[in-house]
């Protein structure tokens, strides 16, 4: 285990986490952080949009896409616009 000090950033506070753990843990630029009963954990944040290219492609194969767009592509919602 190590310690760190806590440092301001702003109104909020930062941890500095040493690169060799962000290394280990596949952490790069973006975390997760929940809340644990004994504290805080901290890991590497999923991309948003991960999985996305394999749900649209599924949607196609199936005919689903339909589903998706009908409502974006509609005449009456679009003269609004």
């Amino acid at each position: 285990m190590s310690t760190t000090k806590l440092a301001n950033v702003g109104n909020s506070k930062g941890v500095i986490i040493p690169k060799r753990l962000l290394k280990k843990y596949g952490i790069s630029e973006h975390i997760a952080i929940v809340e644990a009963e004994a504290g805080i954990l901290i890991t590497q944040a999923k991309n948003p949009r991960e999985g996305w290219g394999i749900a649209f492609k599924q949607a196609v194969e199936t005919g689903q896409y339909e589903t998706i767009t009908s409502d974006i592509l509609d005449d009456d919602i679009m003269e609004d616009y």
